[in-house]
């Protein structure tokens, strides 16, 4: 049986292991990353995720401008079997808490040029449990604010290298998630 496909592991492990570890992956006015300091980044931003709590399944509401942070913790996520929601930057405050509250997401990144529009917003979700933010963001929403640097200082968690990557992507334990039960009146699967 193959294992599930888990797009971290193919956009970041599968290159470094190739040999294309120095090359570039991003580049901006944030700096240049190669791939292979995206994967080390990703990996710690994973392990950082998961003894924070996040866990496969569960919603990350992504609230960031194009950055280097914004594809580690997307990857991250992803990389951990969670659900990253990126959403529009656009949105205003009233806009965001909606989103929060239909994803139910626990989690919230944002970059810095948004604390503002959380601050306003966080305190009509409340599902909202964590903010994922770079050190020195202005925010205030009563609720634990967590510095990505800090996530990504720490060790890669286990089970977050390319074999944990891929049974990251399994719910219940490494067990491909259930099917909704079937329908007996049409045979269908129901949600």
């Amino acid at each position: 049986m193959s294992e599930p496909f888990n797009a971290s592991t193919y956009l970041l492990d599968r290159p470094v292991a190739a040999g294309h570890g120095p090359r570039l992956a991003l580049t901006g006015i944030a700096g240049d990353v190669t791939y292979a300091q995206l994967l080390d980044r990703v990996t710690r931003l994973a392990g950082g995720l998961r003894r924070l709590g996040v866990r496969p399944e569960q919603r990350l509401l992504m609230f960031m401008a194009d950055s280097p942070w914004f594809v580690a913790t997307f990857l991250a996520a992803l990389r951990i079997g969670a659900v990253p929601v990126p959403v529009s930057t656009m949105v205003r405050p009233d806009a965001l808490a909606e989103l929060l509250r239909d994803s139910r997401a626990a989690f919230l990144a944002l970059t810095p040029e948004f604390g503002e529009v959380v601050s306003a917003a966080a305190p009509a979700a409340p599902e909202l449990a964590h903010v994922l933010a770079p050190a020195g963001t202005p925010l205030s929403v009563g609720l634990p604010v967590h510095a990505l640097e800090e996530l990504a200082a720490g060790p890669p968690g286990a089970g977050c290298g390319p074999a944990g990557a891929r049974r990251a992507g399994r719910g219940r334990a490494g067990r491909r998630p259930r099917r909704p039960p079937r329908n007996p009146a049409d045979g269908k699967s129901g949600v």
